[in-house]
């Protein structure tokens, strides 16, 4: 989990963020009526309701053409950027096929804000230098990034840091998604 800092409150969610699309996906998506793009190309928008269904299959094809299926670039951006604890080399040992496994796609709906999250989820086993480096940063009174069990994500606080509820779609991987408006 990393260390977010959210109207002036710390909050850790799973390492990750916005999926981009590409140039091909963000057509398909403006053709779905999306608009309101957060920041574009990631994927995070407003959609009509009656094309909520056309996105989650688009989505869970997980087409190269189309839109990022990998969590490389977001997690080197969040390691080394944002965090500084890897550097660019450390990030490079991480290897798609060696060290990172799809698992499936984690989804979930918020009632009160009309917001659906779709997710990748992935099972990631970093080279030891770099495991290394993660556990140091996750040491001390202000740590950057924490290592939370299945119980700490449920009850979310781990060793008294708060967890986002965004951390429940780790939990349960799924093949599909389904989701009821």
């Amino acid at each position: 989990m990393r260390r977010l800092e959210r109207d002036q409150e710390r909050v850790f969610t799973p390492i990750g963020g916005g999926l981009q699309a590409t140039s091909k996906g963000m057509a398909f998506l403006r053709r779905l009526g999306a608009t309101d793009f957060e920041s574009e190309p990631d994927i995070r928008l407003m959609l009509p309701k009656n094309r909520v269904d056309e996105m989650i299959t688009w989505f869970i094809k997980r087409e190269r053409t189309m839109r990022e299926i990998s969590m490389i670039r977001e997690m080197s951006e969040e390691l080394t950027q944002e965090m500084d604890i890897l550097t660019q080399m450390e990030m490079n040992a991480l290897k798609e096929k060696e060290h990172i496994r799809f698992l499936g796609f984690g989804s979930g709906y918020q009632h009160k804000k009309n917001k659906i999250r779709l997710a990748d989820i992935y099972d990631v086993h970093p080279p030891k230098l770099v495991m290394n480096k993660l556990v140091a940063a996750s040491k001390g009174p202000n740590p950057h990034v924490i290592f939370a069990s299945r119980d700490d994500i449920e009850k979310g606080s781990c060793r008294g840091e708060k967890i986002g509820s965004v951390s429940e779609l780790i939990l349960t991987p799924k093949q599909s998604i389904s989701i009821k408006l």
